[in-house]
């Protein structure tokens, strides 16, 4: 069974408490599963706030 792949983030490992600025824990030594399921989500939630801009900038 192959391991998993692990990605380093910016969180220091040395501060167990550390998170990001919107108070969500850090993701710190991440599996590459969960580095691209963070990165699927935060895809998904531009991809909203996109479809309202250009939603407002038509009524306009």
């Amino acid at each position: 069974m192959k391991a998993e792949k692990i990605i380093p983030t910016p969180a220091t490992p040395t501060d167990p408490k550390a998170v990001e600025g919107n108070g969500v824990p850090a993701l710190r030594n991440a599996t590459w599963a969960e580095f691209e399921k963070a990165n699927r989500k935060v895809g998904i939630l531009h991809d909203g706030l996109f479809r309202r801009l250009a939603e407002h900038d038509r009524q306009r």
